[in-house]
């Protein structure tokens, strides 16, 4: 029997409410809608438990998520999962087609999605590299002179870096060489770079939880989709 548009809409409000408070518990089972940094190992009971998942495979890469301490957490998976249906059903209603429930059309958005996190991410790094490059540097040269070096600073996106610490890590390795290079060859200039900690700045951020309402809305449109082509090809 085919489901009428009355079951279907019941089915994904049931479904987005169990997305959501999955993310909450995975958010830290906070309990409160705003929560002091020193408070949070209390107010979300979960947080220090869920940290456990980041050394599991895959699972780590991309939980735990950010803790739940502001009002946005709470209300950017429902921007995404209301903004997500509204706009699937106007693409579909507007270019009379279903390509806005398909997996390509899915996967386009996505890439829009993590982009436009990308280019605000490397903008704000992007000043603070600006803010930090022209300052000098005394350092001794490896012949014995002593001179001042002008640092000048670049971007390093750690786009495979799980974690913050490792970015941090390879920026650090890359920065002790630089320097040395510098000192060996007695530069005025040294080259440092800024670690842009992209996949852990962003699966700790609103904006994760916000992608993640998305692909929670567009799961059962997608589903019903699929049902309604095979009943129509039997």
């Amino acid at each position: 029997m085919e489901l009428n548009k009355k079951r279907k809409t019941q089915i994904i409000i049931v479904w987005l409410v169990i997305v959501f408070i999955i993310m909450w518990i995975l958010g830290g089972a906070c309990t409160s809608i705003f929560v002091s940094p020193s408070d949070v190992s209390t107010v979300c009971s979960l947080s220090q438990g869920l940290l456990g998942l980041s050394s599991v495979p895959i699972i780590g890469f991309v939980l735990p998520l950010g803790s739940w301490v502001s009002m946005m957490f709470w209300f950017a998976p429902i921007a995404g999962m209301v903004l997500g249906y509204y706009f699937i059903r106007w693409w579909n209603d507007y270019f009379e087609t279903d390509d806005a429930i398909s997996i390509l059309f899915f996967v386009v958005m996505l890439f829009v999605l993590f982009a436009g996190f990308f280019v605000n991410v490397m903008w704000y790094y992007n000043e603070v590299a600006v803010n930090n490059s022209g300052q000098p540097e005394v350092i001794q040269c490896t012949n014995g002179q002593v001179i001042q070096s002008i640092k000048k600073y670049s971007l390093y996106p750690c786009m495979v870096e799980a974690t913050g610490a490792e970015c941090n890590n390879t920026a650090s390795m890359i920065n002790n060489e630089n320097y040395t290079n510098a000192q060996r060859n007695c530069s005025g200039t040294m080259n440092l770079v800024v670690p842009v900690k992209y996949w852990s700045e962003l699966r700790e951020s609103i904006f994760f939880t916000f992608i993640l309402g998305v692909l929670a809305v567009w799961l059962p449109l997608f589903a019903f989709e699929k049902i309604r082509s095979r009943k129509k090809k039997k």
